[in-house]
This record gives structure tokens, sequence and C-alpha cells, in this order.
């Protein structure tokens, strides 16, 4: 999958999960494409080795208010927090 179409992936996925909910995403639809996209592209080039599907992805989004599609970030974050 080219980084285009994974822009179209993302951009198809988080609009029909709005139009469904009938709330906007957190973080934006424009940022979480180009996030999944950029993911795309860096796991294409072999600089990452983890790529989340789109409905993971979304999720995590969702998860962390739009501050990332990489659910490792979630964990680490959970982990450096003091108690």
């Amino acid at each position: 999958m080219t980084r285009d179409e994974a822009y179209q992936l993302a951009l198809g996925y988080a609009c029909g999960r709005e139009d469904a909910s009938g709330e906007a995403m957190r973080g934006g639809v424009s940022r979480f494409t180009q996030a999944f996209a950029s993911a795309r592209a860096a796991y294409n080039c072999r600089t990452s080795s983890y790529m989340p599907s789109v409905q993971a992805a979304w999720l995590t989004w969702q998860q962390t208010g739009g501050r990332t599609i990489d659910p490792s970030e979630v964990l680490e974050a959970h982990t450096n927090e003091r108690p």
C-alpha cells in the first residue's frame, strides 16, 4: 500500500466513524490521516517495523486524544506515570 492509498483508507475510515457516531473525531480527521499515512510510509521504507491496522490506529488515536496511533507510546506513557 502506498502512502496515498494509506491516506485514502484512513480518511474513509475516519469519516465513516464520524458519520456513524455523530461525533467529531478527537485530534481531527486530517491529522489522523496524515499520521496513518506517515506510519505507512515509514513501514514501507523499513524505518518502522510496526504498522497498525486502520481500526487499531483509530482506537489508539481516540484513546490518546489525537496524540499518536502507536499503542507502544500509550504503554510507555502509562509506565512513566507516577503513582
